[in-house]
């Protein structure tokens, strides 16, 4: 859902918070974006699309997100 530099960990924390406030699972990622550690914070995994799309719908009314990438899960990201 949105991505902060390694830096900045207290407001993906607070991010993640607010997204499990809304009764929605997330997660962190730790990812290297240009060589740079930042953390992903993530929702999912949902049985079906349908659901995904409705989540993604309710974060984007609530918190102001204004872009996101749904994926299908793959394991072999996950690991780590």
């Amino acid at each position: 859902v949105r991505i902060f530099p390694i830096a900045e960990k207290d407001k993906a924390n607070r991010f993640l918070r607010r997204i499990r406030e809304l009764s929605i699972p997330g997660f962190l990622l730790p990812v290297t974006v240009k060589g740079v550690p930042h953390q992903r914070v993530c929702i999912g995994l949902f049985p079906n699309r349908k659901e995904a799309i409705r989540a993604i719908d309710r974060i984007k009314k609530k918190l102001g997100i204004t872009d996101s990438i749904l994926r299908r899960y793959r394991p072999s990201l996950y690991k780590p």
